[in-house]
């Protein structure tokens, strides 16, 4: 049995996930409502989050789902305008491919690295899954970029 995470996307081409992480999309908001200037500051964390872990990357964030909060009262509207909340939970992810973007190429394999969001019923999926689903609506030409040994 192989431990390895190996998968075909839609157009023929194998692919394998070499890394992934996931964390609670707020965990370090303490007090207060998120915003959508304070999403759009968790999203660049993410990125530089993600160049900590795998390095300085071309990275593909996946558009996330946005759901304003309402109902608020008129001064916590007025405190925290444009609130707004991302799905629950932030997943980062290395697919590797050893076959380079382009037919041909001169490099040994290309690699994507992608950033979504998602809520609680996506985490009850495997990882496999969720890279499948993921990938599912993307073109590797779009996300990936080549390697050399």
């Amino acid at each position: 049995m192989s431990d390895r995470l190996l998968f075909s996307l839609a157009d023929g081409r194998e692919v394998e996930i070499d890394g992934y992480s996931v964390s609670r999309t707020y965990a370090g908001l303490f007090e207060g409502l998120p915003t959508r200037e304070s999403n759009e500051a968790a999203i660049r964390n993410a990125q530089r989050d993600l160049g900590k872990l795998w390095g300085k990357r071309l990275v593909h964030v996946v558009p996330p789902k946005v759901t304003p909060i309402t109902g608020l009262r008129a001064d916590v509207i007025e405190r925290y305008p444009n609130a707004e909340k991302l799905p629950d939970f932030l997943c980062m992810v290395q697919i590797t491919s050893h076959k380079t973007v382009l037919p041909d190429g001169e490099a040994c394999g290309s690699h994507a690295f992608l950033i979504w969001f998602q809520g609680l019923d996506g985490m009850n999926e495997s990882i496999l899954e969720q890279a499948k689903r993921i990938l599912g609506g993307l073109s590797w030409a779009e996300v990936a970029e080549d390697w050399d040994a």
